[in-house]
Formats: C-alpha cells, sequence, structure tokens
C-alpha cells in the first residue's frame, strides 16, 4: 500500500511543491551569475566586506563598515538594497577586475549569511573575499593584513567563515582598543566613538580604504607571485589618538 502511495499522482504533486523553491532559488542565482558576466569585464572578480551592525553604524563594532563606506566615496560607488542578498552592494573596476563592495544588512553574528548569497551569485572564490573589521587587540589609529587564520573572537569572522567553508579571506584589521575589563567588552564595542576618537577613525579609514586599493591593484597586476606565498603580512597605520585635557 505505501510502494502504491509513493507511486501516485497525488505523491508526485505534493513532491514538487516541496522541491519548487529550491529549484526558484537555484535559477534566481543562475540568471544574476549569469547577468554578471554579461555586463561585467572578464576579469577576476573581488568581494570588499565591511562587517559590522547595519542599524548601529557609528559604533566601534561597525568600523569596518564605515571604513567600506569610504572606500565607496572613493571609488564613486553607489550602494544599492537586494533584498534576496541580505545587504547593500555596489559595483566598480580596478585594472581588469570587477569589485563588488558589500555591506551586510544583518546582525554581525550572521552577516556571513549575505557574504555567501553575493560569492555564490557573482562566482567569486572565498581567496579573493577581502572582509574589513574592528579588531580589540589593537589600538584606535592602527590597523594591520592578515591573510586567512581563524576567527581570533571574531563573531562576524566567524559566521563568514562558517558560511564560505573556508578561512582564505584576506582581512583588514581595524584597530579599536579594548577596555580595562574583559566584562565590559560587549558594551564597549556596542558604544559610538567619542568626538575625539572620530577625527582617529577619519584619517585611519581613510589610510585602510587606501590600502585596500593599493591591495586590489596588486592582486590584479603581472607582479611577482611571491608575495602572495605570504602567510601574514602586517602594516600598521601611523593615527595616534589625541586627547583634550578636560
Amino acid at each position: 500500500m505505501a510502494a502504491g502511495f509513493l507511486r501516485s499522482s497525488f505523491f508526485r504533486k505534493i513532491q514538487s511543491l516541496l522541491t519548487l523553491p529550491q529549484m526558484q532559488e537555484s535559477r534566481i542565482i543562475r540568471r544574476r551569475s549569469s547577468s554578471t558576466r554579461s555586463s561585467t569585464s572578464s576579469g577576476p572578480h573581488y568581494l570588499v566586506v565591511g562587517l559590522g551592525n547595519y542599524t548601529m553604524p557609528e559604533t566601534r563594532h561597525s568600523i569596518g563598515m564605515a571604513a567600506v563606506n569610504h572606500l565607496a566615496d572613493k571609488l564613486g560607488v553607489s550602494f544599492q538594497y537586494d533584498k534576496k542578498l541580505s545587504g547593500l552592494y555596489g559595483i566598480t573596476q580596478i585594472d581588469d577586475a570587477d569589485v563588488i563592495l558589500l555591506k551586510p544588512k544583518l546582525l554581525m553574528n550572521i552577516n556571513g549569511r549575505s557574504v555567501v548569497k553575493v560569492a555564490s551569485a557573482y562566482k567569486i572564490e572565498a581567496r579573493n573575499v577581502i572582509l574589513v573589521h574592528d579588531d580589540l587587540d589593537k589600538d584606535l589609529g592602527r590597523y594591520s593584513i592578515k591573510h586567512g587564520g581563524s576567527a581570533r573572537g571574531h563573531n562576524g569572522v566567524k559566521s563568514v567563515i562558517g558560511s564560505l567553508m573556508s578561512c582564505e579571506m584576506e582581512r583588514f584589521l581595524i584597530g579599536i582598543g579594548r577596555p580595562k575589563y574583559k566584562s565590559e567588552v560587549i558594551d564597549y564595542v556596542l558604544q559610538k566613538f567619542t568626538p575625539a576618537e572620530k577625527e582617529v577613525v577619519k584619517d585611519i579609514v581613510d589610510e585602510c580604504s587606501n590600502a585596500i586599493i593599493a591591495h586590489l591593484k596588486s592582486c590584479t597586476s603581472n607582479k611577482s607571485e611571491s608575495t602572495k606565498s605570504e602567510n601574514k603580512r602586517t602594516t600598521k597605520g601611523t593615527t595616534k589618538l589625541e586627547t583634550s585635557d578636560s
């Protein structure tokens, strides 16, 4: 009797209804990928992601998103929201490469959901994804570049690693400093920068944006491959925080 039900037209109709959403999603991704390839250059694709909490753009935790905003201004990129991609994105070109800037419209700890959707839609490999995010272990006014590796406790990076199933991404870490006590970390990263700190933020996101552009140019050039074999490269910003006497 069970075998007869499995062969019935009624069962086949139910099965087709259950698989329809997956088929539609697959067609959407293929259609988006095809249109992207036909409307852009034949060079490689890169994805630059500003990690953060979209609804809290001026907080320490969202400094990576602030850097990508500044990068977009430098490159003349406008963002548009795509609900299917769970974020705001813009596309530009650097040399022969298409560069997509992304700001996930999600909480930090699930930013990876947006990243994997864009990477899948535009056929971008994990090694061509650049993450820009905050770093508690560096003072405000400093940044570094790190190739691959673990999330080191950063929930946004952890989400991206889990979603892409890779830790090959290049990372630009922007220092925000660390509070005196570990119990203060959550409140600290969700606080807005002070007026004095905002001046430093302005300078360091500019430095970091220039470094991202230089990095993308080096990736698309015909320079020696030797620099790509480095496991970790570190560049420190020079901006210092100056506080006024109260």
